[in-house]
């Protein structure tokens, strides 16, 4: 029986070049996919970032309009910046108001039950974010009724610290 080497066919080097070139578009593939979860990581971390402290200022807010309602007509800055005290602050969607903001220093956020941001440690679970609020009386006011409310979340992501601020001026515009 005679071979015939005429024969149409892959070689090994061309098998091996195959293989390869196969091997680069597939690495390649892999590093894009990891990447862009890196990214979804990151911007879904800054994303929560900005609300949460869109959600310090709104809960600022919130007590200053609360001492407007309330009938024993407290001053307008009762319970956030009374007796013209700067500092930094934790608050919550379960403050109260009616007992002011407290001071504490560190303000790592808990998730509760409910997937609610919270301070309170008790039963939660912790996250990698934590929320100060800073007030402050700002130079070159020319109103009396005024203040400077710095809402800062700050957070960890491999091995890298991010934070984002807002800051807003809060008045006594009914005055």
């Amino acid at each position: 029986m005679a071979y015939g080497f005429n024969k149409k066919g892959f070689s090994i080097l061309e098998v091996m070049i195959s293989i390869t070139i196969i091997s680069v578009g597939m690495v390649g593939l892999f590093s894009l996919i990891i990447q862009n979860s890196k990214i979804y990581s990151t911007n879904k971390n800054k994303f929560i970032a900005v609300m949460l402290a869109q959600e310090g200022i709104e809960l600022t807010r919130n007590i200053r309009d609360s001492n407007w309602l309330d009938p024993l007509n407290p001053a307008w800055d009762d319970n956030i910046n009374s007796g013209g005290a700067d500092g930094t602050f934790v608050i919550d969607y379960a403050a109260n108001p009616g007992h002011g903001v407290n001071e504490i220093s560190g303000g790592l956020l808990y998730l509760d039950s409910n997937k609610r941001y919270t301070h309170t440690a008790a039963g939660n679970t912790a996250t990698h974010f934590y929320r100060l609020i800073t007030i402050s009386t700002p130079a070159g006011c020319d109103i009396a009724g005024c203040f400077k409310v710095n809402s800062k979340v700050e957070w960890s992501e491999r091995g890298k610290t991010y934070d984002f601020q807002i800051d807003v001026f809060l008045y006594d515009w009914r005055e």
